[in-house]
């Protein structure tokens, strides 16, 4: 059964005279995002963050200030992206995943900070296309994943001691308790702030000086995938 999706177009968006005016529209959209690698803002140090035509300019030129067809990108992603599928692809059902209309379970996995496509004519094809499983990436992944791991483990403690009942501890601790209590939740939230800082600490790093010991296989992979889908080759 189909997820929710990750990403709900806006319908009272008022229209615009060029697509450059929804920049705001679309940041907001995508919770300051790129749509396609999920790669924040805040976490993109370098990288920047451009509009991008779904479908692109030059083959749907009727398409350029269609809101449904703009999403919001990083630079690296629309860069790979391109006006990819060729045509010839596209006949043979390849296309790049579209938040707004494909549900992400149905086309990926993710196990291991690895983005592991369920499918060849969207998930492999994207994967591939956008190198969604590059050194940074992954990075990024596992970063997050601890993130979550270490708050749900705080929430965890912090949620079974303010369950316990204040009658049923002897009258000499109950005020240490409450002190206890209150110390841990502020000092969550003070972790959560480091652990913020921690992340974009890390992030801070151009993705062309970081060494990608995989890149050269995963080009390899791409180069052969997308010939056979007839794709034009960057």
């Amino acid at each position: 059964m189909s997820g929710e999706l990750i990403l709900k177009k806006k319908d009272n968006i008022h229209h615009r005279n060029t697509y450059h005016e929804y920049r705001e529209d679309l940041r907001e959209e995508s919770w300051y995002s790129c749509c396609y690698c999920s790669r924040a803002e805040t976490e993109a140090f370098g990288i920047g963050f451009e509009i991008d035509h779904y479908l692109c300019q030059k083959k749907y030129p009727e398409k350029i200030n269609d809101y449904d067809n703009l999403f919001w990108s990083c630079a690296i992603c629309n860069k790979l992206k391109k006006d990819m599928p060729t045509e010839q692809a596209q006949k043979q059902g390849y296309m790049v995943f579209k938040p707004d209309e494909h549900y992400f379970e149905d086309h990926f996995e993710l196990k291991d900070a690895e983005l592991l496509p369920k499918d060849d004519f969207i998930g492999k094809y994207t994967v591939l296309l956008l190198d969604l499983n590059s050194l940074n990436l992954k990075r990024l992944r596992r970063i997050r994943e601890r993130l979550y791991e270490t708050k749900e483990a705080i929430l965890v403690g912090i949620r079974a001691l303010k369950g316990k009942r204040i009658d049923q501890l002897r009258k000499e601790v109950r005020a240490k308790y409450i002190r206890t209590v209150s110390s841990l939740e502020n000092r969550t939230k003070s972790a959560n702030d480091q652990i913020g800082e921690f992340i974009l600490k890390q992030l801070n790093r151009s993705d062309i000086l970081n060494v990608d010991e995989e890149k050269q296989k995963r080009f390899v992979e791409r180069r052969s995938f997308l010939k056979r889908a007839n794709a034009l080759i960057p």
